[in-house]
């Protein structure tokens, strides 16, 4: 089963009931992370460092599902798949390969039985939308308008050309269901899901006639905690077009390139912080006027004023003055296009 180092973070005991699945990655931190992130949706996890074991494993324990990474020492993640697919035992597990060199493997692991290929970061609640509810109908979803074939949470619409100019994070066979089934990444974040076999070209956007919809406003966020990314998807995701970042570098690059209506970071995320982030853009007369949000679980709105930010605020985040602090940093400018001076919040 999953063996850590002593300094390590235990993995969360299983819950009693729920499919099972295995995690097979090499890496301590992964295993722990997709552990504890499945079983906060109901899922029992076992785990092994790598491959040879992890086919072990899966004899042993039969899971539901398997998470497994490409990459490891000794026998590859495509190795072990083939293994479990020519075994009766496990043949009927679902294979999830996840890998860091986007669609490189893709056809050798398609070859070797793969029920599903994603790229990392790879986000447990994908696994969990394919475990519980999976693409079982053929018609597209009535509620959507006409040539529109999905829709994010955070409220965008996609026609087909639109679904295959996104980024595309993975794709899923599911030979016992006659299906396929892509995942691709929303401008905000959020990772979806859509099942292409089928799909007619022609009702694409080419024949929309609806006319032109409203744009939303550009959020950026930078936080990589996914539960601070749903909270504010859950915030203003319906109001503003939420685009999610992990790093400061990042970040600058995004707001100089694109300068949304805000930036809203964490002042700590990695590379370059966010304290530092809200300095260099309100020192860049360019980007000086881009209302920066900082905030934290620490106590930092002396600093988060200093570097220049809009307004801070402390985690937990709230919704309503959540809502309102934006709003009041958005608010328009004086004549003359001078940001208004406006105090940080500093609880």
């Amino acid at each position: 089963m999953l063996e850590l180092p002593a300094n390590s973070p235990a993995i969360p005991t299983p819950t009693p009931i729920g499919p099972l699945v295995l995690i097979v990655d090499d890496d301590d931190d992964t295993r722990f992370i997709y552990a504890e992130s499945l079983q906060a949706l109901g899922y029992r996890t076992a785990g092994e460092a790598d491959a040879e074991r992890g086919v072990e494993a899966a004899r042993r324990l039969l899971p539901d599902a398997i998470v497994m990474d490409i990459g490891m020492p000794g026998m590859s993640g495509i190795e072990a798949t083939r293994a479990l697919k020519a075994d009766p035992r496990t043949s009927r597990c679902i294979v999830v390969v996840v890998t860091g060199s986007g669609m490189k493997w893709f056809d050798a692991a398609r070859a070797a039985g793969c029920d599903a290929y994603f790229g990392k970061p790879f986000d447990p609640a994908v696994l969990d939308y394919v475990l519980r509810s999976g693409p079982s109908s053929s018609r597209l979803p009535v509620d959507l308008p006409r040539n529109v074939v999905k829709r994010c949470s955070c409220g965008r619409d996609f026609t087909l050309a639109q679904w295959h100019a996104l980024a595309r994070g993975g794709r899923m066979n599911l030979s016992r269901r006659e299906s396929v089934v892509e995942l691709r990444h929303c401008s905000c974040g959020s990772s979806m899901i859509l099942r292409v076999d089928g799909l007619d070209e022609a009702k694409d956007a080419s024949n929309d006639d609806s006319g032109p919809q409203p744009a939303l406003q550009s959020v950026v966020v930078v936080d990589r905690d996914p539960h601070v990314r749903r909270l504010v998807l859950h915030f203003i995701g319906s109001a503003y077009l939420v685009e999610f970042l992990d790093d400061g570098y990042a970040a600058l690059d995004r707001v100089r390139k694109s300068l949304p209506a805000a930036l809203i970071a964490e002042v700590m995320i990695p590379r370059l912080d966010g304290l530092a982030v809200c300095r260099l853009l309100k020192g860049d007369s360019s980007t000086a006027h881009v209302p920066v949000v900082l905030f934290s679980v620490l106590a930092a709105g002396e600093r988060a004023r200093t570097a220049g930010a809009d307004t801070f605020l402390a985690k937990p985040l709230e919704k309503e003055l959540f809502v309102a602090s934006l709003l009041g940093v958005m608010e328009p400018k004086p004549a003359g296009g001078a940001p208004a001076p406006r105090e940080p919040r500093n609880p």
